[in-house]
C-alpha cells in the first residue's frame, strides 16, 4: 500500500474526482426527479459536500445554517456561502453560482430573525420560480421551523430533503469507493 497522502494517491486523478462529483450530483437529481421534487436546499455540511464536493466550516455549520446550497433537479446549483468564503468553492464544476448566505437563525439574526427569514425565503422562492420548471415542491433540511413556514407562505410545497439525499448516497457512483479508500489511507 502506498504511503503517499490521499491527494497524491497514484490512482486518484482530478479527472476521477470530477467524475465522482458530477456523478453524485446526477444521482441526487435522479432521486429528486423520482420523488417529484423540483428543488432542494441542503444545509447539512455532509450533504453539501456530497452534492457539490464543497466544504467549509463543517463544525460551525453543523449547528448554524450559515452555508447552504440550492439544487434544481433540472437547473443550476447555487451555493450560498459564508461572507468572504466563496473562493473556497470556486472552480468546482458542480456549482454554477456562489452567493453570500443569508443566515436564517437566531445565532446570526437575533431580534431580526423574522425579517431575515422572510428575506431568505424570498430569495429561495425566486430561485424556485426561475429554475424549478414549474414544480413548487421543494425539499429542505435542518432549517428552523420559521424557514419552512416562510416558504409555505410563499405557496411552496415544502417536503423533507433527507429521503432523496440518503437514497442517492446509498448507491456509489463509479470511482467513489476508490476515493473513499484513498481518503482512509
Amino acid at each position: 500500500m502506498s504511503t503517499a497522502p490521499p491527494e497524491h494517491h497514484p490512482r486518484i486523478t482530478e479527472s476521477l474526482r470530477s467524475r465522482v462529483r458530477l456523478g453524485r450530483l446526477w444521482r441526487l437529481r435522479e432521486q429528486m426527479i423520482q420523488r417529484d421534487i423540483g428543488t432542494v436546499v441542503l444545509v447539512d455540511p455532509v450533504n453539501i459536500r456530497y452534492a457539490t464536493d464543497s466544504r467549509n466550516m463543517q463544525i460551525f455549520t453543523a449547528r448554524n445554517p450559515a452555508r447552504y446550497v440550492f439544487i434544481a433537479a433540472e437547473g443550476p446549483v447555487v451555493l450560498f456561502d459564508f461572507a468572504g468564503c466563496g473562493h473556497l468553492a470556486a472552480g468546482l464544476e458542480t456549482i454554477d453560482e456562489i452567493r453570500i448566505a443569508t443566515t436564517a437563525s437566531y445565532v446570526a439574526a437575533a431580534d431580526n430573525l423574522a425579517e431575515t427569514t422572510r428575506a431568505w425565503a424570498a430569495e429561495i422562492h425566486d430561485l424556485v420560480r426561475r429554475h424549478g420548471g414549474g414544480n413548487r415542491r421543494i425539499g429542505v433540511e435542518r432549517f428552523n421551523a420559521a424557514a419552512a413556514f416562510a416558504l409555505r407562505k410563499l405557496d411552496l410545497d415544502v417536503v423533507d430533503a433527507q429521503e432523496p439525499v440518503e437514497q442517492a448516497r446509498c448507491i456509489k457512483v463509479p470511482g467513489e469507493i476508490d476515493l473513499m479508500r484513498a481518503s482512509m489511507a
